[in-house]
């Protein structure tokens, strides 16, 4: 028997964007400038994480005395300068998406990133206005990994969490996703998938051209 699905919601950076390189390069370069040391590996450690909780640990790890706001300041100066020169649409991410407004109305963005920050990205992706909800970091108190983006996402959709599939690329993204009951379909970016998690997944894929053959298998019946 086929998976009942009668909505997709999809995660924004490093699932349908390779964004997060572009973040990690603002925040590499902005530490230099304040004389910091910013590698990827410390990028690695913010992958999936909202991004104040990002700048309370750097707080922390770069002592009370940093200037943490003309940090930030900084570091989001440079990061609107990289995204002039365009973000890059992940392999597959507009076939995906084309596929899953054929198979049903009810598509949901679910982000942690802010408002301003899905327009920034939408103008190198076609479909933002396909989507019938958007839940960006405005929207909920508790982050990634906790599920309430995406049980706000389903509930404004007006479908059951289980019947629910979920694109993801992170490991706090797809606990959450998993946290709230949804069918959660990883993609991995840049941080390999734990194995607790991975043995909770609906399905995973190393990129979005090979999970459209998922989209064949489910049944999207209720939505005809």
């Amino acid at each position: 028997m086929k998976t009942r699905i009668d909505a997709i919601l999809f995660d924004m950076d490093g699932t349908l964007f390779d964004s997060e390189i572009i973040a990690e390069q603002g925040w590499i370069l902005a530490a230099q400038e304040f004389g910091q040391t910013f590698t990827h590996q410390d990028y690695l450690k913010f992958v999936g994480i909202v991004t104040d909780v990002c700048h309370q640990q750097a707080h922390r790890k770069w002592g009370e005395s940093f200037p943490m706001a003309r940090f930030i300041k900084r570091k989001s100066e440079i990061y609107r300068e990289l995204k002039t020169q365009g973000v890059l649409v992940k392999a597959g991410a507009q076939a995906f998406l084309n596929k899953s407004r054929q198979l049903t109305p009810k598509l949901g963005l679910v982000t942690s990133s802010t408002r301003s920050a899905v327009k920034e990205n939408f103008q190198y992706l076609a479909g933002l206005e396909q989507f019938q909800t958007i839940v960006t970091a405005e929207n909920t108190q508790r982050k990634k990994p906790e599920p309430d983006c995406y049980l706000l996402a389903c509930q404004q959709l007006e479908v059951k969490p289980e019947h629910t599939l979920v694109i993801e690329d992170s490991n706090p993204g797809c606990l959450a996703a998993i946290r709230a009951g949804c069918k959660t379909l990883c993609v991995p970016d840049m941080v390999p998938i734990t194995s607790e998690i991975e043995k909770q997944l609906f399905a995973r894929y190393d990129s979005l051209n090979q999970a459209l053959s998922l989209l064949d298998s489910l049944d999207f019946s209720q939505n005809a």
